[in-house]
């Protein structure tokens, strides 16, 4: 399975997640899709300030928690 069907189950099923990126960074949080763009998904760690917002070609690895 690539990064985006990975993100899609996550999506589906609200699950936390660890996402690496390719540039080294790294989030944990629960995924959702985007509110108006279909190609992003965010990730939100219940912490204050926007979710992290990535697109699929950007994940290197999706690790379920």
């Amino acid at each position: 399975m690539s990064p985006a069907d990975y993100l899609e189950r996550a999506a589906d099923e609200a699950r936390v997640v660890t996402v690496a990126k390719y540039d080294g960074r790294i989030f944990t949080g629960t995924v959702h899709r985007h509110a108006t763009d279909p190609d992003l998904f965010t990730i939100r760690s219940g912490g204050r300030g926007r979710p992290a917002v990535v697109h699929p070609l950007d994940v290197e690895e999706v690790i379920f928690e």
